[in-house]
């Protein structure tokens, strides 16, 4: 009686790392089995991470289908998408349109062309907050001078922006400068 392990037994365990390649029991022992093999790192990573995760974007590449829209403009087709960039030893959360990733640094707003996007293939929720509040799964989005900063959105003039928590507040950035907003809301992990 000749043993034989199934194709689903062989990717089962290729998917849990037990095998590197697909390989099946045949006459002459242990071949190479001819058929396709994914590897992992060859998988979108959003069939692997479903919780909100940041992604880095490469210039002039399209963003994730699973981007996380954090506002936009209400008499136009504009998104902004939530996004986060490096500046002067601080992530700092802000809104993606056109190629860069806005931010507020010191009450200016600042266009930076290296930047994640948030993306995600499972639920989260904007959920209103004022005066600090930071709900316990609020989505982290970086950090500043020590203080961890999360994702909010506050409307401005009937659009829609996001921004990051600090200090108690939602700070948003319109026409090249920082507001700050005592309501808002801010994103959880629903």
């Amino acid at each position: 009686m000749k043993s034989r392990i199934s194709i689903t037994t062989i990717l089962s365990l290729f998917a849990l790392g037990f095998i590197s390649s697909a390989y099946a029991f045949h006459e002459r022992g242990w071949e190479r089995h001819p058929m396709p093999v994914v590897h992992p790192h060859m998988v979108p990573a959003h069939h692997f991470m479903r919780h909100p995760h940041w992604t880095t974007i490469i210039i002039n590449h399209p963003l994730p289908e699973t981007a996380i829209i954090g506002g936009g403009i209400t008499d136009s087709d504009t998104e902004f998408y939530i996004c986060r960039a490096p500046y002067h030893g601080g992530m700092y959360p802000g809104r993606f349109i056109d190629g860069r990733c806005y931010i507020g640094f010191n009450g200016d707003e600042l266009a930076l062309p290296h930047y994640e996007i948030l993306e995600t293939s499972e639920g989260t929720a904007w959920v209103a907050a004022n005066a600090g509040y930071i709900p316990p799964d609020a989505i982290q989005a970086g950090y500043e001078n020590g203080r961890t900063l999360y994702v909010c959105q506050a409307p401005f003039h009937g659009n829609m922006y996001p921004g990051k928590i600090f200090g108690g507040s939602c700070h948003i950035t319109v026409g090249g400068r920082e507001v700050i907003m005592s309501r808002y809301n801010i994103l959880i992990q629903a």
